[in-house]
């Protein structure tokens, strides 16, 4: 084992001429080119030193991070909470970040100012799960994890936003949940719209919010991109906490072949 790192030298920079990393007891620390999002400051989209040979050499493997820069300024970034690394091509405007890797996510204890519960049962029952969403909340358990709700998607975050989740089956089509905070002052007790649409793609939330510039999340231009159905809404139960409900719609229940109309750009 030894022999095997006998000539290692940490000074050998990577195709990106960074430093190789290390292992502290922060975690791992690390050169990473990284973009950061001036709308969502507590996520990153970093580039590793990784390439499908049998793909585009210029795409490289991306990494969805939860980012946060400390006062002593250090910056430490874990892996964003559902979403899978996927391939894109580096930006000419990225910043080299030494980061710190923990192995596992931290998220500090304290009250949340919103608290929803989603039912997904028709879903569940019908072969769906939960594959990935944006943003990250504070909290989230989903109908797959060890938290004991099996049809029940909950959220706990600071606000009430804009927020994208994406269901997979193996036999039919992707749907995509759109939660659409909204203010109604005949209706309350309503903060949020929950839409669904169909679709054939096999992009991340990530994927489908950044679009190939990987400039910024917009959600605008992905609702505008898909039909989308009003299928529930997240209700007021007080204050803070918000209850919907889904419930199926056969007509977006479709055969992964179909892609007439649902394929994203």
């Amino acid at each position: 084992m030894h022999a095997a790192f006998r000539g290692w030298d940490h000074q050998i920079t990577s195709i990106f001429g960074g430093k190789h990393y290390s292992q502290t007891n922060l975690g791992i620390y690390i050169d990473l080119l990284i973009i950061k999002f001036e709308a969502h400051k507590n996520v990153a989209l970093a580039f590793l030193d990784c390439v499908r040979t049998e793909k585009d050499p210029a795409r490289v493997v991306a990494l969805p991070l939860e980012f946060q820069e400390l006062s002593t300024g250090i910056s430490l970034a874990t892996r964003a909470y559902s979403n899978s690394p996927f391939l894109a091509c580096p930006k000419p405007n990225c910043s080299r970040i030494p980061a710190y890797l923990p192995l596992k996510r931290c998220r500090p204890l304290r009250e949340h100012a919103f608290n929803a519960t989603i039912t997904l049962k028709p879903y569940i029952d019908f072969g769906y799960y939960l594959a990935d969403f944006f943003p990250t909340p504070s909290a989230a358990y989903s109908p797959t994890s060890n938290s004991g709700h099996r049809d029940i998607l909950v959220i706990k975050d600071e606000t009430n936003c804009q927020r994208v989740f994406r269901f997979c089956h193996q036999l039919y089509v992707t749907l995509l949940l759109f939660v659409e905070p909204v203010h109604s002052r005949l209706r309350s007790d309503i903060k949020a719209e929950l839409r669904i649409a169909p679709t054939t793609t096999v992009l991340t939330s990530w994927q489908l919010l950044l679009g190939p510039d990987l400039e910024r999340f917009d959600f605008d231009r992905l609702y505008e991109s898909v039909p989308w159905t009003l299928n529930g809404y997240l209700m007021s139960i007080d204050n803070r906490n918000y209850r919907g409900r889904l419930a199926i719609n056969r007509d977006d229940i479709l055969p992964t072949c179909y892609n007439k109309q649902y394929t994203l750009g």
